[in-house]
């Protein structure tokens, strides 16, 4: 199975201008490459679909 992963970055927000605060919600490129090794791991296919 594939599986779609959708995220915002929050180093790309943080170039932009953002602040710490603006940018709390979004993700730490280690969060998504956790999650993806792990539905890795249980046999599937990811397909990153982020900014």
């Amino acid at each position: 199975m594939i599986i779609g992963l959708t995220y915002d970055l929050r180093s790309d927000y943080l170039k932009q201008g953002y602040t710490l605060e603006e940018t709390a919600e979004f993700d730490k490129e280690s969060t998504i490459e956790g999650i993806e090794q792990a539905i890795q791991n249980a046999g599937h296919q990811t397909e990153r679909i982020g900014h």
